[in-house]
C-alpha cells in the first residue's frame, strides 16, 4: 500500500517529462524549421521576348483559401476565377480549363473527412457539384489528380478504397466522370499513378500500365480499345494532339503519334514536372529563377515548415532552347493546369 502512492507519482513524473522532452524536440524542430531554407538555384538568361505571344490559352492556379486565378497567357492578363474565402473547404486540385470554359476543381473538408468535385466557368458563375464522397482528400488520398478533356467534359483520374492515412495512390483503376452529365464512365483499367492525359477529341487517354518496364498507352475510352505508344511514363499530349512528351530514364523524347518515332529533347531550368505541351514545340513548365531575379520565399506557412523558396512557371521552345518566365513567383505547393478556350479571358 506504501508503494501506491510513489507509483503514482513515477507515472506523473514520466509523464511530466516526457511532456517537456516532447515539447522541447518541437521548439527545437520549429526553430530550425522557422530558419531560412537556401534559395534556389538559377537558370542563366536572357530570356525570350515572344514566346508568351505564340501561346494560347489559360494557366489556372487555386489561390488560397478556396480560390482559383486564370492567367491567359498570351498577354498574362489574371483574372479571379473563383473569390477566396476562408468559410468555403479547401482546394485540393484543379483542372482545365476545357474548350468551353469549364474549370474543374476537388474540394474536401477534414471534419466530415469527405471530398467534393465540382465544376465552374471561367468568368465565375454557374458552380455545380459533379459528386460527393467519402475520405479527406488530403490526408486519406481516395483519388489522383484529376485531368479535364479539352472537349466533351470528361474527366479522369484513379481512385483507391477510402482509409483514413492511407498512402497516395500507387496504382488504381481508371474512373471518367462527366461534368455535364454527372454521370461516371466505368473503364475497366488499372493504371499506374504516373500521368493521365486527354487527346483533343477528349475520346482518347494517354495512361501508364502496371508492370515493368513502365510503358504509356493510350485507351479509346468509349471502345475501350488500347494501343502501345511508347515506353516511359507522365506522358503530355501537345494540344494539337500531334504529339506526346514522354519522361523516360534516359531523359525525355517527343513522341510523334502517326509515326512512332521520338527525338530526344530537353529544355532550361527545370524545376518541377511540365504543365503543358502546347502546340508543336512549346512547353510550359514549372521553372528556376533566372539569374538576377530577386529570390522570394512563401509568406503563408506551417510552423513546422517554415518559409519555402518560390519557383516560377516558365515557357520554353524545344525547338531552340529559348525561355521566358510566364509567372515570375509561385509556390510549391500551388495546383497548376492548363487549358486552350474559346473564351479564356
Amino acid at each position: 500500500m506504501k508503494n501506491a502512492p510513489r507509483s503514482r507519482f513515477c507515472i506523473a513524473l514520466q509523464s511530466a517529462v516526457g511532456l517537456m522532452v516532447g515539447v522541447f524536440f518541437v521548439s527545437i524542430y520549429s526553430s530550425c524549421a522557422r530558419r531560412p531554407r537556401p534559395p534556389l538555384p538559377t537558370v542563366d538568361g536572357p530570356e525570350a521576348k515572344d514566346l508568351i505571344t505564340r501561346a494560347t490559352g489559360c494557366v489556372v492556379v487555386d489561390n488560397p483559401v478556396a480560390g482559383i486565378t486564370a492567367i491567359r497567357v498570351r498577354d498574362l492578363k489574371e483574372v479571379v476565377v473563383r473569390e477566396p474565402n476562408p468559410a468555403r473547404d479547401a482546394l485540393h486540385s484543379v483542372a482545365g480549363p476545357d474548350t468551353e470554359g469549364w474549370v474543374v476543381f476537388v474540394d474536401f473538408n477534414m471534419g466530415t473527412k469527405t471530398h467534393s468535385m465540382k465544376a465552374i466557368k471561367m468568368n465565375g458563375t454557374d458552380e455545380q457539384e459533379i459528386f460527393d464522397r467519402p475520405g479527406d482528400a488530403l490526408w486519406d488520398n481516395p483519388m489522383s489528380t484529376p485531368v479535364l478533356a479539352p472537349l466533351g467534359g470528361n474527366v479522369a483520374f484513379l481512385t483507391q478504397p477510402v482509409k483514413a492515412f492511407a498512402p497516395p495512390i500507387v496504382s488504381g483503376p481508371i474512373e471518367v466522370w462527366n461534368i455535364h452529365t454527372k454521370t461516371e464512365h466505368d473503364t475497366n483499367v488499372e493504371a499506374l499513378n504516373h500521368g493521365l492525359s486527354w487527346f483533343p477529341d477528349g475520346k482518347h487517354l494517354t495512361y501508364v500500365q502496371p508492370g515493368g518496364p513502365e510503358m504509356v498507352y493510350v485507351l479509346d475510352i468509349e471502345s475501350g480499345e488500347r494501343k502501345l505508344l511508347h515506353k516511359g511514363r507522365y506522358a503530355i499530349v501537345s494540344t494539337d494532339g500531334a504529339s506526346v512528351l514522354v519522361n523516360t530514364e534516359e531523359g525525355n523524347f517527343v513522341v510523334d503519334v502517326k509515326t512512332g518515332e521520338s527525338r530526344k529533347i530537353d529544355w532550361p531550368g527545370k524545376w518541377g514536372a511540365p504543365v503543358a505541351f502546347i502546340g508543336k514545340d512549346l512547353l510550359l513548365y514549372w521553372g528556376l529563377p533566372t539569374t538576377g531575379a530577386v529570390a522570394k520565399v512563401t509568406e503563408n506557412n506551417s510552423p513546422l515548415v517554415g518559409p519555402k523558396p518560390m519557383g516560377t512557371l516558365k515557357l520554353a521552345d524545344l525547338s531552340s532552347g529559348k525561355f521566358q518566365t510566364v509567372v515570375p513567383y509561385i509556390a510549391p505547393r500551388r495546383e497548376v493546369s492548363f487549358g486552350i478556350t474559346g473564351v479564356c479571358p
